[in-house]
């Protein structure tokens, strides 16, 4: 898939979520074992912790992983593990999420988030959202991938996509002005000719 170019998610958004599950789990932690509680009670600690534990993890994973992508997919690779690729065009599967809290301040308040399915041999999903770097020019290709693959998506998702990937350019649909002022000079010249054949 050609030179890699790597993309990591901003530390401060890992570190913050793990920061804020080892306090919480502590403290249930020893809540637990500090003194009786009513089997609701014991309950309902369990269940807090293992999401504490869920939370801690998939921040870890996002600390650990880094993305890439090209106009013919897209790689993941975490911890210096093996490289996994899926391709553009096996792109089947697409939804775009947005979450607004207080804690998510980098990005006026809330993030956005990709659920991305994969076909083929391997059939692999994907789930990245807004604090990862470059993430417009990620959704410009994810965009242009659904267009291409003809996904049947909402009309708010196509809208989300558009507004999320903004001003972002993929490589090789930009139009050189020299390309531009050709066009508008042969259109000129065909408008020309038609007017004289009429004229004749």
């Amino acid at each position: 898939m050609g030179e890699a170019q790597w993309r990591r998610y901003a530390p401060w958004t890992t570190v913050g979520d793990m920061a804020l599950a080892v306090p919480t789990l502590a403290f249930f932690a020893y809540l637990l074992v500090s003194r009786p509680l009513a089997w609701w009670g014991y309950s309902l600690v369990a269940v807090i912790m293992v999401a504490s534990v869920w939370f801690f993890g998939q921040a870890l994973i996002k600390a650990l992983s880094r993305y890439s992508w090209n106009d013919q997919g897209l790689s993941h690779q975490l911890a210096g593990g093996p490289i996994k690729q899926v391709a553009w065009d096996q792109l089947c599967d697409l939804q775009l999420r947005h979450f607004g809290t207080r804690r998510n301040r980098g990005s006026g308040g809330g993030r956005a988030e990709l659920r991305l399915g994969f076909a083929g041999e391997r059939p692999a999903r994907l789930c990245l959202d807004s604090f990862l770097d470059d993430f417009s020019v990620l959704v410009a290709f994810v965009e242009h991938a659904a267009k291409k693959n003809r996904l049947d998506l909402d009309e708010a998702v196509w809208e989300g996509l558009a507004v999320l990937a903004g001003e972002a350019d993929l490589p090789g649909e930009e139009t050189s002005e020299e390309e531009t002022t050709g066009e508008e000079k042969s259109g000129e010249e065909k408008r020309e000719g038609e007017t004289n054949e009429k004229g004749d």
